[in-house]
């Protein structure tokens, strides 16, 4: 996105492209672990978080303004940690390497910095 362009969509910003980047690779590693009954249960609830992040983000910007959209990104950022614990789950029960968790570990943090910055912008208006 061009840092100079005017936002009149969720689509233009960074946290909702930042989440899509986030979901699209979330994805991919769910679709590699193998599968039985402990690693469905946790994918599951994986998916669940991870779409909800951008969820949040687009319910917070399509039908909320100021302080009221802060409080929806609050619950993106959440869900952002709640989905960085899942994939911890999977790679503390060695369905993913630590590297595939650290770097998506990093990607969690990343955002979850991304929005905690708009929200204290947000919150500071």
């Amino acid at each position: 996105m061009d840092n100079n362009k005017k936002i009149q969509d969720y689509r233009d910003l960074l946290i909702w492209q930042k989440a899509c980047q986030l979901i699209k690779n979330g994805l991919r590693i769910l679709k590699g672990v193998k599968k039985d009954f402990i690693s469905w249960t946790i994918i599951k609830q994986a998916v669940n978080s991870l779409l909800s992040i951008r969820a949040n983000i687009v319910e917070g910007w399509c039908g909320h303004y100021g302080k009221s959209f802060a409080s929806y990104l609050e619950i993106a950022r959440g869900s952002v940690g709640e989905t960085e614990d899942w994939f911890y789950a999977l790679f503390d029960e060695k369905y993913i390497t630590e590297e595939v968790y650290r770097n998506f570990s990093r990607d969690c943090r990343e955002l979850m910095a991304m929005l905690t910055s708009l929200i204290k912008k947000i919150r500071n208006k």
